[in-house]
């Protein structure tokens, strides 16, 4: 597994995982080894948003211009709402609290929380709508997951006899690759 370091106010957060906002490609969210999620501004230079996303690390991330999707060791899939305005943020209500450094703190409760993995999940993607997530875990499986109703459709797909460490959804949401 590789981590990448990123220095905040003398802090050094441990990544696991990133992407870039295909709306404005000024916002990354990434995923940490600390079982967060943060989203940096690269035109401020500064984390604008953060919060406690998972029990055990996030695997990985996946974003939309609404919705931010994050997977985890600890087995589950978050879906979280973003609004992309002057400072994207992710927020599922209206207010957010501010902490003393200046960034917002994530609202702890998801939209929605998929918890039908029986092991760590590895990755996860989203068609560029946001109808349709993919998420894969450490024992080869593969889910699809309608965002709209927050079930899992009736895809289960065993991908692989190990790991599968990568996924990737077609513009339509219908091929898995």
């Amino acid at each position: 597994r590789r981590s990448y370091k990123v220095n905040r106010r003398n802090l050094s957060l441990a990544l696991s995982s990133c992407t870039i906002s295909p709306a404005d490609a000024n916002t990354i969210v990434m995923g940490s080894w600390d079982n967060s999620v943060y989203i940096y501004s690269i035109s401020q230079g500064a984390i604008i948003a953060e919060g406690r996303a998972h029990d055990d690390a996030v695997s990985s991330v996946a974003l939309t211009e609404n919705r931010v999707v994050s997977g985890s060791w600890d087995g589950t899939v978050k879906v979280w709402d973003v609004m992309m305005m002057r400072a994207p943020i992710i927020n599922n209500k209206a207010t957010m609290a501010t902490t003393h450094q200046g960034s917002n703190n994530m609202q702890q409760q998801p939209v929605l929380e998929l918890d039908e993995h029986d092991h760590p999940v590895m990755c996860v993607c989203t068609d560029p709508t946001a109808r349709v997530a993919c998420s894969a875990s450490q024992d080869g499986m593969v889910l699809v997951w309608d965002l709209r109703t927050g079930k899992r459709s009736q895809r289960k797909i065993k991908a692989h006899k190990r790991e599968v460490t990568s996924l990737s959804l077609s513009n339509t949401g219908y091929d898995v690759t």
